[in-house]
Formats: C-alpha cells, sequence, structure tokens
C-alpha cells in the first residue's frame, strides 16, 4: 500500500460516479531516495498504484486492474517542485464486479498521469 505511506491523503470525495482527491507526498519516503538520488522522481507504478487505492478506499471494495487503454505520463511528479496532486476519476460500473475508469493525476496545470482503465472486484 501506498495511500497513508508514499502518499498522505487529505481529501476524498466521492459522488454519483466521480470521485476527486488530494494528496501529498511524503518527501522523505525510502521510494524516493532510490529514484533517483539527485533528482527525486515519484515511479509511474506508484501513481497507478495510488489510482487504485483512491477508488478501493472510495469505492469500499478491493479492485484489481483488468486492462487499460490509456497510461500516460506527461510531467515528472518530482519533489520537492511538485508535492501535492489532485486526482479526478470518472468511473461507471459495467457490471456488478467490473468497472471502467477515465482519470487524471495532476497539480494546477501539470497533468502526471492520464488513465483509461477497467477493474475487477475481488
Amino acid at each position: 500500500m501506498i495511500l497513508n505511506n508514499l502518499f498522505l491523503l487529505d481529501n476524498l470525495d466521492l459522488q454519483e460516479n466521480k470521485l476527486e482527491a488530494l494528496v501529498h507526498i511524503d518527501e522523505q519516503h525510502e521510494i524516493l531516495k532510490g529514484h533517483f538520488p539527485q533528482q527525486p522522481v515519484v515511479p509511474g507504478v506508484c501513481m497507478i498504484e495510488l489510482v487504485k487505492e483512491l477508488l478501493e478506499q472510495g469505492l469500499q471494495c478491493k479492485l484489481m486492474m483488468q486492462q487499460s487503454s490509456v497510461i500516460k505520463f506527461l510531467t515528472m511528479f518530482a519533489p520537492p517542485h511538485f508535492t501535492q496532486a489532485n486526482c479526478q476519476i470518472q468511473f461507471q460500473w459495467k457490471s456488478p464486479t467490473e468497472l471502467h475508469i477515465d482519470g487524471q493525476l495532476n497539480w494546477n496545470e501539470q497533468i502526471f498521469l492520464k488513465i483509461k482503465a477497467s477493474y475487477l472486484t475481488r
């Protein structure tokens, strides 16, 4: 788990088909020390995992990514330049066990991640 570890949740708002969250990063976390020592960068896999964990917390269910049609990293999430991020996710249940999402992780005009994916409940 990276939520409440690498990323700390400041706010989570769940509406009918939309989740919005504000997180900040623990700039002293071990992951950042090794990726990369002179210029810390949040690994892409951690951003993808953050989206899943925010969905799990908001929807109160465990999820597993089934497939993704879009995963784009547009700006490096690099502390100390960026220490917070907004996450906006539009989602739709295709069945009781299949969830489709369209989301992004950003701070102001800087977009770190765009993602379109489907998840299965576990």
